[in-house]
């Protein structure tokens, strides 16, 4: 049976490997271990939540389409700019948030169109050229977006939580990072994902096997500008603020990092690695020319050490424990 066969075999229901009340539970234990928690350590912690929300939705394009997206942090862009600008008098926090879901989920949809129509490296290249629009717009349409000086966000509270707080904001971030986590599983273990995976390998094999390849394509950039315009809209609500350089270049190659360490196929390593570079980067701030440099050779280093990144790790360390109790 060819591998293609294997896949299509394997798709035909969803079949997540985590329960939803362990995942629940594990969120809740990380509530109640951080509760208590300094200020500095819980805006980490909230720093972690939103960078690890905008991952996740990067490993839908990246890990199971196999398209390298350098417009992750764009899309997030256009979520906070989204909130910036309707979450006042307008319309409200919680509105307005949604409102950011469905404008990421918009925008990057084009990328979604770009990438059925390009392979390869074209596609990364057709995404940096997008991410470079959206910075021009930020910087040049002043009117709208402040230019180069940003854009207030005004304080707001959903579900009676004041997002502006960390301590208040992670009650909310963190439950978002675990259905966010499981969405994103739920979709890697689902015909979809399995059919995207399936075109990563093997394109002209999966169009023979009757694959919708440009729509499935097209189906995960709007999954996962949905998540990145939730990141942004999040951002901007913490800070109170939203500006071109939360959503730069650095930070795009920031959540191709975490993609990378925490391993492309991996909700939980995903995580894990949002939470360990977050913490890393938040120290490099005093080393802000030579930060690029060193995310530069980090991803390197990765991909030649590490190709699986954390989960890969564990994953080979699970199947030897199981070899050794076997031989025994």
């Amino acid at each position: 049976m060819s591998s293609m066969t294997r896949i299509a075999a394997q798709g035909k229901r969803i079949q997540p490997i985590l329960n939803p009340v362990v995942v629940a539970a594990a969120a809740a234990v990380f509530l109640a271990a951080v509760s208590g928690a300094a200020d500095s350590t819980l805006m980490t912690v909230a720093l972690a939540c939103v960078y690890a929300i905008a991952a996740l939705g990067l490993t839908v394009v990246f890990g199971l389409g196999g398209m390298l997206s350098l417009a992750q942090a764009a899309i997030m862009a256009v979520g906070g700019y989204t909130v910036a600008l309707l979450a006042g008098d307008a319309i409200g926090p919680l509105p307005a948030l949604l409102l950011s879901i469905v404008a990421g989920a918009a925008v990057s949809g084009l990328s979604g169109i770009i990438g059925a129509r390009t392979k390869s490296h074209y596609f990364a290249l057709a995404t940096l050229a997008l991410a470079e629009c959206v910075q021009l717009v930020l910087v040049n349409e002043s009117t709208v977006t402040g230019g180069s000086n940003g854009h207030p966000v005004a304080a707001g509270s959903i579900l009676g939580l004041e997002l502006s707080d960390p301590r208040q904001f992670v009650l909310l971030a963190v439950p978002l990072v675990a259905a966010s986590g499981y969405l994103v599983h739920c979709l890697r273990k689902s015909r979809f994902g399995l059919a995207l995976k399936a075109a990563a390998r093997d394109e002209y094999m999966a169009k023979a096997t009757g694959v919708a390849i440009n729509r499935g394509r097209v189906l995960a950039t709007v999954v996962s500008g949905a998540l990145a315009g939730l990141a942004g809209a999040l951002l901007a609500l913490l800070n109170g603020y939203v500006g071109p350089q939360d959503f730069d270049l650095g930070a795009a190659v920031l959540l191709l990092l975490i993609v990378v360490f925490g391993g492309a196929s991996s909700s939980i390593g995903t995580v894990i690695a949002a939470v360990v570079l977050t913490y890393v980067s938040l120290g490099m701030l005093g080393l802000a020319e030579a930060s690029g440099l060193v995310y530069g050779l980090a991803t390197l280093l990765l991909l030649v050490l590490l190709p699986g990144g954390v989960a890969g790790v564990g994953k080979t360390a699970y199947r030897a424990i199981r070899a050794r109790r076997k031989e025994s």
